[in-house]
């Protein structure tokens, strides 16, 4: 009789001990491990970051500013005894941060995007692999996919030009430096409009009239760049002047037309010329783009009745994007309204 009363006492008493087990887990400890968990997550880093236990597994969602972080923040919790915080339950989103330079001919990033170095030939389009990589990336929060089109265009854009440059993007915005010419800078603000702080922005890019005056530009139309640089040094020792509102070259200025006229002849046939006319900043900018290419045109006919082949030189406007002097003095402006003449 005995026998059976152990086991009957045994299964009448299990679910007692059960609901008791659950109610003094529900009442005594869940709480000690909620404040635990919630004492591991005081880390100012961990500001953003939500939690939810499920008996001994605890969920982690919100937002941080890193990967680091988010994996600290995991870590953290799951050094409590008794608690586990598993990788898959890990819902903490990341704040989008990512570097995109261009040095040379490469285009590299970091960040959350971590693709191989790639040759640049032309245009190169964050449309492809790397976009998948940002837009199907799970730990990147708070791009829509109007901000993801507007990243891609602006850095098809913004890389399509040689020279060095680099855009960062993190939870503060979208930050450029880097060489740039007018139109380009013109072009990031009416993307940029309603989007980023254009001051903060722009604040590191350094404005060049065009991209054949990048400190790292390589001539495209000579090889040997040590005669490209010694033909270039001739050639802007010799820049015409204007007067003021005038495109026309003055009598003082011939001489050095024919001067001008006689270095590009005497170089490497295939060598081709940019014909650049620049204004002082007096005016508007529309004004002195139109003054500035009607300098060039001017001069481009000079050249060319002093026998240079038309098909070597182009005519480009410059406008007042490269001051020689200061434009708060005569001296300085005059010093400004100038052509000058580059290798392409």
């Amino acid at each position: 009789m005995m026998k059976w009363l152990i086991p009957l006492i045994g299964i009448v008493l299990i679910p007692f001990f059960v609901a008791w087990e659950k109610s003094h887990f529900d009442n005594n400890l869940y709480p000690q491990l909620q404040s635990d968990v919630l004492d591991s997550l005081e880390d100012p880093r961990f500001g953003r970051v939500t939690m939810s236990l499920d008996r001994l597994d605890a969920s982690l969602g919100g937002q941080v500013d890193d990967l680091d972080t988010r994996e600290a923040a995991r870590a953290s919790v799951d050094a409590l005894p008794g608690v586990r915080a598993l990788e898959r339950n890990n819902h903490i989103k990341v704040f989008p941060r990512m570097e995109l330079s261009r040095r040379g001919d490469k285009l590299q990033s970091s960040g959350l995007l971590s693709p191989e170095d790639r040759g640049m030939v032309g245009q190169w389009s964050l449309s492809g692999l790397d976009a998948a990589g940002l837009t199907d990336n799970a730990l990147v929060a708070g791009l829509t996919e109007k901000q993801r089109g507007f990243l891609s265009g602006l850095a098809d854009e913004f890389f399509a030009l040689p020279g060095d440059r680099s855009l960062l993007m993190d939870k503060e915005g979208i930050r450029l430096s880097g060489d740039v010419t007018l139109p380009l800078l013109i072009g990031w603000e009416k993307v940029s409009e309603g989007w980023f702080d254009h001051k903060a922005s722009l604040a590191n890019l350094k404005l060049y009239p065009s991209l054949f005056h990048f400190p790292g530009y390589r001539k495209q139309t000579l090889v040997d760049q040590g005669l490209a640089q010694a033909l270039g040094e001739r050639l802007l020792a010799a820049p015409i002047y204007f007067s003021l509102g005038s495109a026309e070259i003055e009598a003082a200025e011939n001489e050095k037309v024919l001067q001008l006229a006689e270095v590009i002849n005497q170089s490497d046939p295939s060598a081709r010329f940019i014909v650049g006319g620049h204004t002082d900043a007096s005016g508007t900018l529309d004004a002195n783009m139109v003054l500035g290419g009607a300098r060039s045109r001017n001069l481009v006919n000079a050249l060319v009745a002093a026998g240079v082949a038309a098909g070597r030189l182009e005519v480009v406007s410059f406008g007042p994007s490269q001051l020689a002097g200061d434009n708060e003095t005569e001296e300085g402006r005059r010093r400004s309204r100038r052509v000058e003449i580059l290798i392409k």
